[in-house]
């Protein structure tokens, strides 16, 4: 698992273990302009809302178990409403914040994977990125490594960028 604030998501793809941190970063990008980036953004801005109610519960109940079991403390001079208060507004900005991060980092990871699962052989699902692309029959192919299948890329769903990352040109 990576940490919230690293950006090297695409070292947990295997695939994408050749190519430099530049071409990869410009990989994650093309891949979540294909496959609609505006959804996991949407996801995100629904998540804060409702982290938000869910942590509002925990400390409804919270509360409830402290007044419900003040009386068998030595002290009954704690105040319910501070420590609600108190342990309200120390969740209240860092629970949203990390539900977003989650909720970011599984609808990248979604979308990378998407990608990916993309690349692969029609005949035995072997992932062909990375391989060398080649000229047979006037159309640029590349061959399976598995089962030696030919591939024809710009004319269906797979692209010479697809398989070769560094071909992605910085816009």
């Amino acid at each position: 698992m990576r940490l919230f604030t690293s950006k090297k998501i695409y070292r947990a793809f295997p695939e994408l273990d050749p190519y430099d941190d530049q071409v990869c970063e410009l990989y994650i990008r093309r891949a979540r302009r294909l496959r609609s980036s505006w959804k996991g953004l949407l996801s995100i801005l629904i998540s804060i809302p409702i982290s938000i109610l869910i942590w509002s519960g925990v400390t409804w109940a919270m509360a409830s178990l402290l007044e419900t079991y003040k009386e068998q403390w030595e002290s009954p001079s704690v105040n319910v409403l501070a420590v609600t208060v108190i342990f309200f507004l120390t969740g209240f900005v860092w629970v949203p914040v990390m539900i977003a991060f989650i909720v970011r980092d599984m609808c990248l990871n979604r979308c990378i994977r998407t990608q990916l699962s993309k690349v692969v052989c029609d005949e035995c699902e072997y992932a062909l990125i990375g391989l060398d692309v080649f000229e047979l029959g006037g159309s640029r192919v590349v061959q399976c490594p598995e089962c030696g299948a030919h591939t024809q890329l710009n004319a269906g769903h797979i692209t010479e960028a697809d398989i070769d990352p560094t071909l992605i040109v910085k816009n």
